[in-house]
């Protein structure tokens, strides 16, 4: 394994770890006045730089602006796509820039934003439809991203996102009625 392998590895149990944690949170999460001391960014402007953020990001995406998307991913960043594969900053901006991850349409559907001091989890929803050679796919899927806080800018870390798959049992009574 090499260095570089280990690190994304550190990053990504650091990431699941705030996520669980996180999760065990009470679900009237408050977060608190000041993100840290000698904080300057309250935390309502802190989620309201997280949403825009966001939105930047799903707007980057859906367009293929690998100058914009450069600039929202840290040095570091870590991608794990719903298939499975993972890709450095590097990899996705070049798959972005070559037109090999060209999305036709991106839309987040739902998101939630858990706060922590520099740190900052995003989970939620979004629609794809992706352009794969001559084919057009559509599908469903959940993500989690971590976002740090450097100064007053967010710059996201880490994403990983899962296809949402119809339930067995669903396909099986749409199949019998047909």
């Amino acid at each position: 394994m090499n260095k570089k392998t280990i690190k994304y590895a550190i990053y990504s149990l650091v990431a699941m770890s705030i996520a669980a944690s996180m999760a065990h949170a009470k679900s009237d999460f408050q977060t608190p006045p000041s993100l840290s001391r000698g904080s300057t960014m309250k935390a309502p402007d802190a989620m309201q730089a997280l949403r825009d953020a966001e939105m930047l990001r799903e707007d980057a995406m859906a367009r293929g602006d690998v100058e914009l998307l450069k600039n929202l991913f840290s040095d570091y960043y870590y991608h794990v796509e719903s298939n499975g594969r993972v890709r450095s900053k590097t990899q996705l901006l070049m798959a972005v820039q070559r037109g090999e991850l060209k999305f036709l349409s991106y839309k987040v559907d739902e998101v939630e934003i858990r706060l922590n001091g520099f740190v900052a989890v995003a989970v939620g929803r979004f629609t794809v439809t992706r352009e794969v050679g001559l084919d057009k796919i559509q599908y469903t899927g959940r993500f989690m991203r971590v976002w740090e806080r450097h100064g007053n800018r967010w710059r996201n870390t880490m994403h990983q996102s899962t296809e949402v798959k119809p339930a067995v049992s669903a396909l099986r009574n749409s199949v019998s009625t047909q």
